[in-house]
């Protein structure tokens, strides 16, 4: 089971993953990039859970302990985030010229306020 630190790591290298894809493909990989952009919250959130002694094999039941200690605007942001990674995944609805702004869109609206939460109140 991976620990604290392990789980920042992963978290750290996915967001380089994502930098690297945006500016290398700038309008394509959208479902990568918004999945990218959720997997690096998951181990944000992992990371929480090893502080409280936790690990999570399901997301609903991460969902279950996030909606207990994430404030109820956080916890809104990460359900956000995950329908978007879900929708892009399998729904993929989003023609390549809409992929951009959406997933730009998810990254300010969502994605940046989220991790700067896991890192400025939980020391993520």
């Amino acid at each position: 089971m991976p620990n604290l630190t392990e789980h920042k790591r992963q978290s750290d290298i996915n967001h380089r993953f994502f930098k690297d894809i945006s500016s290398n493909f700038n309008s394509d990989y959208f479902d990568w990039k918004i999945t990218t952009l959720f997997y690096e919250i998951v181990h944000c959130a992992e990371a929480l859970g090893a502080k409280h002694g936790v690990h999570h094999t399901k997301h609903i039941d991460r969902e279950t302990f996030l909606q207990k200690v994430l404030d109820p605007q956080d916890f809104n942001l990460y359900r956000q985030l995950a329908n978007a990674s879900r929708v892009s995944r399998y729904e993929v609805k989003y023609s390549s010229k809409s992929a951009g702004g959406y997933c730009l869109k998810l990254h300010k609206s969502l994605f940046s306020p989220l991790r700067a939460s896991f890192k400025s109140k939980h020391q993520i």
